[in-house]
């Protein structure tokens, strides 16, 4: 047999934070955040006095499930000289854990609500619990890429039901698709080890905020912002150039191999690293577009990461990606079932949960898209400015620097850094901001942005869409109805700033 490798180094460029979970998660009793960082450590490893081990034992045998929240958030210092891990935290999680030792919220009944401030875990590594990204999470997205392609958006009909019809079974449709079994796969001919840092790699936790891809009114008609649930997340942070790396090979098999029954079919062995860059592009960049039209269409993702992520690709990465030296990819769970399956109409088969029916079970279907998606944000009740999930740059076998994705990443770090830096002030001056109300302001709204605004002695406040079109259908029909037909209306405003905070008729 006449068999030889091919290698080739891979150089990863996040563009969004990823998040490729491992199990764990960091609890109250093992992490503690000062200053918008979060220290982790292993609390067996504290050189706690007498006075702290007693207050410890109090609180572990106790009735009250908070105070050992509170114990380790008062003793703070002395954990932060043991930590092992440093990761920056969103604003809002700065601000939640600030009430950190306290019931959430308590019932009518009294049952107090504990917020267990769990933060999952990104896959981490050695003593440092260093980030990294497993080869298999790579491997799989190579996968679905390359059954995308070999499936041609044909409609499968040997996809099986599993569990009375709550799962579905694709590996005959793998079999096919793949001419054998996983003796005879030829992804097996493509070894990949974990992409690992190649420095220290910058890490933030991020609220995972899951949002309605389409518009929702309530039962008086009004529009409405639903959520589903929300998640803290360590990730992995973005536009960090050629942060991570890998050497994959790639076995080459010779006319000898053809005869053995356990040989991948000889039509679809792999023989350069390029083809599979020109397959995952194929399946990623359709599914990039797609998102961010409906991204940008909600008002969901950051604008400049959006207009920036998208020239960098289809103009200026165009002549590398269009050969497969430079190919996107998309990894992690959080980057959306759309991202995992299929295309074609009715290939995909996305389970999504109904509710409840009139027999009181939980009804499902299986679709074609999924109805939320998930984004990164820097609070828990976000809708603007947001990020998805989980996609990077790959480069084959780079041999000098590529200016175009170094420039995006300065940029973007700057970008990102200025505007901390703004919200920051901006927190300053609204300590500084109070309401005021204009009892007799002249009411506005504008069909062509969604827009609501208020005009008093020369001046005006707004709220832009979603939020003016919320604000407006909060008042009474009449008034809606002259509004929207732009008659001349008077109401009381309450404003701070430049902000139209609510209406008041």
């Amino acid at each position: 047999m006449n068999t030889f490798l091919k290698t080739y180094r891979l150089a990863l460029t996040p563009l969004s934070p990823i998040h490729i979970g491992c199990g764990e998660d960091f609890e109250p009793t093992n992490y503690v955040i000062d200053e918008g960082v979060l220290y982790g450590f292993d609390p067996s490893r504290a050189d706690l006095d007498a006075r702290q081990l007693e207050a410890l034992s109090k609180a572990s045998l106790g009735t009250d499930p908070l105070a050992i929240q509170r114990f380790f958030k008062s003793n703070a210092k002395d954990f932060l000289k043991i930590a092992n891990v440093k990761i920056p935290v969103c604003d809002g999680i700065k601000t939640e854990y600030a009430g950190l030792g306290q019931a959430s919220n308590v019932e009518r009944s009294g049952k107090r609500v504990i917020n267990q401030f769990f933060i999952e875990r990104h896959e981490c590594i050695g003593s440092d619990r260093q980030a990294f990204i497993p080869g298999s999470s790579f491997k799989g997205a190579v996968r679905t890429a390359w059954l995308d392609e070999l499936n041609d958006k044909q409609k499968p009909n040997d996809v099986q039901l599993k569990y009375n019809g709550e799962a579905k079974s694709t590996a005959a449709l793998e079999t096919r698709l793949l001419k054998g079994d996983f003796k005879t796969s030829p992804l097996r001919l493509l070894k990949v080890p974990d992409f690992m840092p190649i420095a220290s790699l910058n890490r933030k936790i991020w609220y995972a905020v899951n949002l309605k891809k389409e518009p929702v009114k309530n039962r008086q008609g009004e529009l409405v912002v639903p959520r589903g649930a929300t998640t803290r997340k360590e990730c992995i942070q973005a536009a960090q150039f050629r942060s991570l790396a890998a050497d994959v090979t790639l076995h080459m098999l010779g006319d000898e191999s053809s005869k053995t029954s356990e040989s991948p079919a000889a039509q679809l062995r792999l023989t350069d690293m390029l083809e599979i860059g020109k397959k995952v592009n194929a399946y990623h960049l359709p599914r990039l577009k797609a998102e961010l039209e409906k991204l940008n269409e909600r008002g969901f993702v950051n604008p400049y990461w959006s207009e920036t992520v998208t020239h960098l690709i289809t103009t200026k990465l165009q002549t590398l990606i269009s050969t497969g030296k430079v190919f996107l990819i998309r990894l992690g769970r959080y980057g959306g079932a759309e991202s995992k399956t299929l295309s074609g109409n009715g290939v995909a088969q996305i389970k999504i949960m109904e509710g409840k029916g009139a027999d009181g079970k939980n009804k499902f279907s299986f679709q074609n898209q999924t109805k939320t998606v998930w984004l990164a944000a820097e609070s828990d009740n976000a809708d603007r400015h947001l990020l998805p999930f989980g996609w990077a740059l790959v480069e084959i076998n780079p041999t000098q620097d590529e200016p175009a994705i170094s420039e995006w990443c300065s940029e973007w770090t700057k970008r990102a850094s200025s505007s901390q830096t703004q919200k920051t002030d901006n927190r300053k001056v609204e300590k500084v901001l109070e309401e005021a109300v204009w009892p007799a302001a002249r009411i506005k709204f504008n069909r062509a942005n969604g827009a609501l605004s208020a005009e008093n002695a020369g001046k005006q406040a707004n709220a832009t869409a979603p939020r003016g079109e919320i604000l407006l259908n909060a008042l009474t029909s009449l008034l809606q109805s002259k509004i929207r037909s732009n008659e001349y209306v008077k109401a009381k405003a309450v404003v701070r700033g430049n902000e139209l905070v609510r209406i008041e008729p």
